[in-house]
């Protein structure tokens, strides 16, 4: 009799075992339907993976260069186009970069890639501000020295260096500091700030004792530099008068004394 009772309540209702099914039939459903949402989203992430590297919208179609002027852009962009079908995120832009500042001309150069399938060099140059002279070759110079370019042509509105120095390869730096280097520097930093209509075409730096400017056939002496800014004042503020009414001639700021005009060929 006890034994009875027992098995009998160990048996589940009719109602309880539909219930159960139910809730199995649910959990199958819910584990169904969350596994489709899984390869669903990674079916889609997959696909967009695929698009984003490798459709064409997003590989490098042309290549833009910005603040060129006087480096090789030829060769620059012949570089650059080494790229084109790359990926826009792929682009060796440590290689590139490296490769495009070998150019003498440029001092930084800032790489950017484009989703839209733009590669742009943005290029900050050296300035040209010195052409030295020598057996036939214009040596391109800045106003530290760096040498530019090797040239046959001297470019326009700079300022030609006569000097004995031996220049160097493009990409070296021809002056070590000294005093060429401190007027170069010094002059060109002056020039930057000079409002007038006065601009010396050449700088006579071969005796450093003996330094001369010359504008519009006009030769200013200033000895060996020293108060170059006061002196190079000087000769801006005479040079506005004496080169409208007299011929060209000596300007001598050699001293601190007031300043002597003579004709050329007198010492």
């Amino acid at each position: 009799m006890t034994n009875t009772r027992f098995k009998n309540n160990r048996q589940e209702s009719p109602e309880r075992v539909s219930e159960l099914l139910v809730r199995r039939d649910q959990a199958r459903r819910q584990r169904q339907s969350r596994l489709f949402r899984i390869l669903t989203r990674s079916g889609i992430g997959l696909l967009l993976i695929v698009i984003f590297f490798f459709s064409p919208l997003f590989k490098i179609r042309q290549v833009s260069l910005k603040g060129f002027a006087h480096a090789d852009q030829a060769k620059i962009t012949a570089r650059a186009n080494a790229e084109i079908g790359r990926h826009a995120l792929l682009v060796g832009r440590s290689a590139l970069r490296q490769d495009v500042l070998a150019d003498p001309y440029l001092r930084n150069v800032r790489i950017k890639s484009s989703l839209l399938g733009t590669l742009t060099i943005e290029a900050e140059e050296y300035p040209q501000e010195y052409a030295l002279i020598q057996e036939g070759q214009v040596v391109v110079l800045d106003r530290q020295g760096r040498v530019l370019s090797s040239q046959i042509i001297i470019p326009p509105n700079i300022v030609e260096l006569v000097d004995d120095t031996k220049p160097l390869a493009p990409g070296h730096t021809m002056y070590g500091e000294g005093i060429k280097k401190n007027v170069m520097v010094e002059f060109m930093a002056l020039m930057d700030q000079n409002t007038s209509d006065i601009r010396f075409s050449r700088l006579i730096l071969t005796d450093p004792a003996d330094l001369k400017l010359e504008s519009g056939g006009w030769v200013v002496e200033l000895g060996d530099g020293a108060s170059l800014e006061q002196k190079v004042n000087r000769a801006i503020n005479i040079l506005k008068v004496v080169k409208i009414q007299e011929e060209p001639a000596i300007i001598d700021l050699k001293f601190n004394a007031d300043p002597v005009i003579r004709p050329k060929g007198e010492s």
